[in-house]
């Protein structure tokens, strides 16, 4: 997918690009925004721009692009009480000894 995105080697919305007056394909780019009010312990919010997983081919590599292109955000609650009734379902991964 190609599309035009802002930013420059020092902006906020950084990315690399070789020096060109002409487009050319960003190597690198902010990868996270993150907001958190500090008196609600349930008002955090991000968007990773690629998606939640860095593997090849994987459904998640981009999931939350559009997300990001939009300017939204998926909200993260820290109270127990409210992890439970807005995520139902868990991953438990197992590590070899």
């Amino acid at each position: 997918m190609t599309y035009g995105e802002s930013g420059g080697n020092d902006t906020l919305f950084k990315s690399g690009r070789p020096l060109s007056s002409e487009p050319a394909q960003v190597t690198y780019g902010a990868s996270a925004r993150h907001i958190s009010d500090l008196a609600d312990p349930d008002a955090n919010y991000f968007v990773l721009k690629g998606g939640q997983d860095g593997w090849l081919n994987s459904p998640q590599l981009s999931d939350q692009l559009e997300l990001w292109r939009a300017g939204k955000y998926l909200r993260m609650p820290l109270s127990l009480s409210l992890v439970k009734e807005q995520f139902r379902s868990h991953t438990t991964v197992l590590v070899p000894e």
